[in-house]
C-alpha cells in the first residue's frame, strides 16, 4: 500500500512539475466511429489505472465534447519526451529504465470474442487481447468521471409509470457499406431479434408496461418503429424514436448519454452501447454473443441477459386477509420469519389446508386446481366445501388423470390437459419410475439420471378455457405445475388483469431455474396487478411488502397472491 501511495505521489509530482515522465501509456486510434475509439481509450485507461502510470490522451471523433478532453494529459504535449515506444499485448508493464523513457501503446482490439476470432487485426495478424476491469467498481467510477459530457445535455422526459427501455440498433447509416453489414452479424442485428428480446424483457420485468426508445443510426427510424410495433402488437408497449434529423453523424454524444437514463438496455455488440452497458447497472441488459447461419439468415443462439436487483414495491395487506388475523398468524418479512414456510410437502402441515383451503375456499365458489396430480388438494377442497363448489381440475399426465377421475370424478370437472400460454401441444417429461410428482413440461436438471418418458399432452390457456366455458370469475386458483407457472400466468393474464381471480396459490422452487423463470418476475407480475404477495407457513402468512433479492433461493415453498 505504501509503495502504491509513493508511486502516486511521484506520478502526481511529475504531472504538476512538468518533469520528464519515465513511462506513460497511450492507445492506437481506431478507424471506426465514436464507440470504437472510446473503447481504445478505455483499454489504455485500464492499463494506466492498473499500473499507476499516466495516460496520454489522443483526441478522437466527438471526444472534445467530453470531460476527458479537459482532464487528461494530451498526447501531443508530452509524446516527444519518450525515446522508446512499446506496443502492448497485455495489461502488465515491464520495469522502466529512468534513462530510457518508454511510451506504451495499447493497440485497438474488440471486446467481442467472435469478432476477435473471425477477423484480422489492423496490423494483419491476430487481435491482441487482455481482460479489462469491467467489474472493478473503482475503475468504472474513474471512467465515469471523465466519460461525461462537458455541457449539460437535455433528453426528453421519460414516463414514471412504465419500465423504460433503451434499444440501440446499429443499422449502418451512411457510414457502413453493405459488405460491413454482412461481415459483422453481431453488430448489425435484424429487427426480429429486437422484437424477440423486447418480448423477453417484458416477461422478465413481470409483464409491466414498457416505454421503448429506439436509438439508431438509420436515416428512417420511423419505418423501424412501425416494424417493431407490429411485432409486439397487443402488449402494453409504447415505442418512440427521434423524429427529426436522425443519422449516423448526428446526436452521437447526446444519444450515448441518453442511454444512461433508462432502466433497461437491449443492444448489439456495437461498442457504442456495449460500453454503456458496463458504465451503468441496468435492471436488465440483453445482447447476443454468438450465432450460426441457417440458410440466408442468422440464428442468435447465445443471448446474454444481465439482471441487477431493482425496486419492486408490493401492495398492502388486503382487508380480506387482515380480517382473518384471529384465524391464523400474520408475519412480517423479517429475519425471524426468514426460514419459515419452506420444504414441506404435506398439505396439512405446510399451511395449504389450515390457512388457504380453510379460509379462502367456501361453498358455492368456482375453484380451479391446475396441476391436480392425484387429487389430494382437490379432495381437501371438496371435503371442506361439503362437495358444494364448482371444482375444475386440470391434470395432463394420463396416469395421474385416471387416478384423479377414480377419486373425485363424480364430484368435480376434470380435464386431461395442461394449462399454459395458448392452445397447443407440448411434451411432458414423465418420470415414471420414481419422482412421478416431479413430471414437468420442462426437463428437470436434478433428475437427469432417472428414466423419463416423453408424452405429448394438450395445452390450453385459462383465458381461453374461461371464454369457451362462460366462466366470468374464479374465486380461488391453485397452481402447482412444476415450472410452467409463468406460462400459466401469461395464459391467464386477461382474467388476472381484470381482477376476476382474487386469490391465487402458487408453488415456487427448483423447477423455476429449469424453466428459466424467476420468483422476482412472478412477484412483479402480481404486484403490478394489485395483488399483495405472501409466503405460506404452517400456521399463517408472511407478507412480502417489497421484493428483495434474498427471496430468490429456489427453496420449495407455497405462496399466495391476494387482491384487495
Amino acid at each position: 500500500m505504501k509503495k502504491a501511495f509513493f508511486l502516486f505521489i511521484i506520478t502526481s509530482f511529475n504531472l504538476i512539475s512538468g518533469q520528464p515522465l519515465s513511462r506513460a501509456v497511450t492507445y492506437e486510434p481506431s478507424p471506426g466511429r465514436f464507440g470504437d475509439n472510446l473503447l481504445s481509450y478505455i483499454h489504455a485507461k485500464w492499463v494506466s489505472y492498473k499500473n499507476n502510470v499516466p495516460l496520454l490522451y489522443k483526441p478522437f471523433v466527438c471526444s472534445d465534447q467530453l470531460l476527458m478532453h479537459e482532464k487528461e494529459m494530451h498526447y501531443a504535449m508530452h509524446a516527444s519526451q519518450f525515446r522508446k515506444t512499446k506496443v502492448l499485448d497485455s495489461d502488465v508493464l515491464d520495469d522502466a529504465n529512468g534513462n530510457d523513457p518508454t511510451l506504451y501503446i495499447v493497440p485497438y482490439f474488440p471486446e467481442s470474442e467472435w469478432e476477435r476470432g473471425a477477423g484480422v487485426s489492423f496490423s494483419g495478424g491476430v487481435w491482441p487481447f487482455f481482460q479489462t476491469g469491467w467489474n472493478d467498481k473503482k475503475f468504472i467510477a474513474s471512467l465515469s468521471s471523465v466519460i461525461a459530457p462537458k455541457e449539460s445535455l437535455h433528453f426528453q422526459g421519460l414516463p414514471k409509470d412504465k419500465i423504460t427501455v433503451a434499444v440501440h440498433m446499429r443499422k449502418g447509416g451512411n457510414n457502413d457499406t453493405p459488405a460491413t453489414l454482412t461481415q459483422f452479424p453481431l453488430k448489425f442485428l435484424p429487427n426480429d431479434f429486437y422484437i424477440e428480446q423486447i418480448k423477453k424483457l417484458y416477461e422478465l420485468v413481470g409483464c409491466r408496461p414498457l416505454y421503448i426508445f429506439l436509438f439508431t443510426d438509420d436515416n428512417n427510424p420511423g419505418q423501424i418503429a412501425e416494424n417493431i410495433a407490429a411485432g409486439v402488437e397487443g402488449l402494453p408497449i409504447e415505442i418512440n424514436y427521434r423524429k427529426d434529423g436522425n443519422c449516423d453523424t448526428a446526436n452521437v454524444v447526446e444519444d450515448f448519454f441518453a442511454l444512461k437514463q433508462f432502466d433497461c438496455l437491449i443492444h448489439s455488440e456495437s461498442n457504442f452501447s456495449f460500453i454503456m452497458s458496463h458504465l451503468k447497472d441496468y435492471w436488465v441488459s440483453i445482447y447476443p454473443s454468438s450465432f450460426y447461419k441457417n440458410g440466408s439468415s442468422y440464428v442468435y443462439d447465445t443471448i446474454n441477459i444481465k439482471q441487477t436487483p431493482y425496486p419492486i414495491y408490493g401492495n398492502p395487506i388486503p382487508e380480506q386477509v387482515a380480517s382473518l388475523k384471529d384465524k391464523f398468524r400474520l408475519y412480517t418479512d423479517s429475519p425471524e420469519s426468514e426460514k419459515m414456510g419452506y420444504g414441506n410437502w404435506n398439505h396439512f402441515e405446510d399451511g395449504e389446508y389450515e390457512v388457504v383451503i380453510k379460509h379462502f375456499s367456501r361453498e358455492g365458489q368456482v375453484i380451479v386446481d391446475a396441476g391436480a396430480h392425484m387429487g389430494d388438494w382437490s379432495d381437501l377442497v371438496l371435503q371442506h366445501t361439503h362437495n358444494n363448489c364448482r371444482l375444475i381440475s386440470f391434470e395432463p399426465v394420463p396416469n395421474f388423470y385416471n387416478k384423479l377421475c377414480n377419486r373425485i370424478g363424480n364430484r368435480a370437472e376434470i380435464h386431461n390437459k395442461a394449462l399454459g400460454r395458448e392452445e397447443a401441444y407440448a411434451i411432458m417429461n414423465y418420470y415414471y419410475v420414481e419422482s412421478e410428482g416431479c413430471s414437468s413440461l420442462y426437463e428437470r436438471k436434478v433428475l437427469n439420471d432417472i428414466p423419463v418418458k416423453k408424452i405429448k399432452v394438450p395445452v390450453t390457456s385459462l383465458d381461453s378455457f374461461c371464454v369457451t366455458n362462460k366462466i366470468d370469475h374464479i374465486d380461488l386458483l391453485k397452481i402447482d405445475v412444476e415450472g410452467a407457472e409463468w406460462d400459466l400466468l401469461l395464459g391467464a393474464n386477461d382474467m388476472i388483469s381484470q381482477r376476476k381471480i382474487p386469490v391465487i396459490q402458487f408453488e415456487y422452487g427448483g423447477t423455476y431455474p429449469d424453466a428459466n423463470i424467476t420468483l422476482q418476475q412472478v412477484y412483479a407480475f402480481f404486484a403490478s396487478r394489485g395483488y399483495a404477495v405472501f409466503r405460506i407457513t404452517e400456521d399463517g402468512l408472511i407478507h412480502i411488502p417489497q421484493w428483495r433479492a434474498e427471496l430468490e433461493d429456489n427453496h420449495l415453498s407455497n405462496w399466495l397472491a391476494v387482491l384487495d
